[in-house]
């Protein structure tokens, strides 16, 4: 169950939550248009983290802008890339 936190966005509906708190897998989304990030489109992953009695406790969640994931594959090494 999600618990809202004040002043953050409610993400329960969100696949990059559902789906791990549902299936106990990690997960990619495809490219979508963020909220917090400006209406930039970003690809997002997350992986389900779990309180010490073992059950699911929420996720653990990073999220990369298209345009920057696109750089950084096109010029792995660069000094703004995080490839090397």
């Amino acid at each position: 169950m999600a618990v809202p936190v004040p002043g953050v966005p409610a993400i329960a509906d969100r696949p990059y939550f559902a789906e791990p708190s549902r299936t106990g897998q990690p997960f990619r989304s495809d490219g979508f248009r963020g909220r917090a990030y400006g209406g930039d489109p970003i690809v997002v992953f997350s992986a389900p983290y779990r309180g010490s009695d073992g059950r699911f406790a929420g996720v653990a969640q990073g999220a990369i802008t298209c345009e920057r994931a696109t750089y950084t594959f096109h010029h792995p090494g660069s000094p703004q890339s995080f490839l090397s």
